[in-house]
């Protein structure tokens, strides 16, 4: 049991009202001052700064190859993704013929270097 006296209260702040549809992945970036994150349903990458409000983003779509970016799980497979124009270059694809359907879901890198990735998985 916890004594919830000893914890100050936090005042929780709504710094950007998104309307996303599936807000998820959350990184802070120390040196920028951002909040990274992902909008699933849209599909979007978000880049908000606390600071003054702004929120700017990019569509992830297409498969051409990109200089750079994050690494993002999606729906058939994972890989790089380009913030300037949200190319994906494509790591691993998986095309299920087991009458499985599924999608990818949460990626992240531990602490020492290894890539962890959850998938969700439907049975036809």
């Amino acid at each position: 049991m916890t004594n919830s006296a000893a914890r100050p209260l936090r005042t929780i702040e709504l710094i950007l009202d998104a309307k996303a549809s599936l807000g998820e992945g959350p990184l802070w970036s120390v040196n920028a001052g951002r909040l990274y994150w992902l909008d699933i349903h849209a599909p979007q990458i978000h880049r908000t700064d606390p600071a003054d409000g702004s929120d700017r983003f990019v569509e992830i779509a297409g498969f051409p190859g990109s200089a750079g970016g994050f690494a993002i799980a999606w729906e058939h497979g994972f890989g790089a993704v380009a913030l300037g124009d949200g190319a994906i270059e494509p790591w691993c694809v998986v095309i299920r013929k087991d009458g499985h359907q599924g999608w990818f879901d949460g990626m992240c890198i531990d602490a020492e270097g290894a890539l962890w990735i959850g998938h969700w998985a439907v049975t036809a």
